[in-house]
């Protein structure tokens, strides 16, 4: 004689089963990041990035559909990305040399702005001076720079300076679409040195990445 432990029946196991899969996507549904407005604006460009904390979108301008520029909060960071259309590797290669000669002409010896001062020039403190870093993947340049309270580059007097900011020029060959991603953290003033404090920009520039090819 049979018990009801000998055997199973096919509805019982179907039900089973139905359970099972329900609780799984509830689970993904719930565990799932959101899809926020940063995301969003992304995604018209083939692009996202994820942070952990609430991202507050500050600023959105887009042309035909397709986002341009953005400008989100993270908490007291400031994240900005551009994009620029229709490039070929060279004409991308050619756009990193100019934007970063632009950056270096940034700091460069200036004239002194009155006479009868020691030196004629005016030199910016190593400490202040634009930093590369190494790259990977589709990163054509990496810099960590300092930054005023307006996102500005080019300040050499600490007093001035609100922001450590990780700059990075992007290249995506199948698309066309080069990036330049700025990720801002405020300085630290309890910092001796703030060249030794770490900084999340580089992870941040990580975790941007294309959908389209599901980098």
């Amino acid at each position: 004689m049979k018990t009801p432990s000998d055997s199973t029946s096919p509805l019982s196991i179907l039900l089973a089963l139905t359970t099972v899969i329900l609780v799984g996507l509830v689970i993904f549904l719930l565990t799932k990041p959101s899809e926020g407005p940063l995301s969003q604006a992304l995604h018209t460009v083939g692009m996202d990035i994820q942070f952990d904390g609430p991202v507050e979108l500050l600023r959105a301008e887009a042309k035909e559909g397709r986002m341009t520029t953005v400008f989100a909060g993270i908490g007291e960071d400031r994240l900005k990305i551009r994009v620029f259309e229709g490039h070929t590797p060279e004409s991308a290669e050619a756009l990193k040399e100019d934007m970063l000669a632009q950056f270096q002409n940034l700091f460069g010896d200036r004239q002194a702005p009155y006479p009868g001062q020691l030196s004629k020039t005016l030199s910016c403190p190593e400490t202040f001076l634009p930093k590369e870093l190494d790259t990977s993947g589709d990163q054509l340049l990496v810099m960590q720079l300092f930054a005023n309270a307006r996102f500005s580059y080019g300040g050499c007097d600490e007093s001035l300076l609100r922001y450590r900011s990780t700059m990075g020029l992007i290249y995506l060959r199948e698309s066309g679409r080069f990036f330049q991603v700025e990720y801002f953290e405020p300085v630290d003033p309890t910092a001796s040195d703030q060249l030794d404090a770490p900084l999340k920009g580089p992870k941040v520039l990580e975790a941007f990445r294309s959908v389209e090819s599901g980098r």
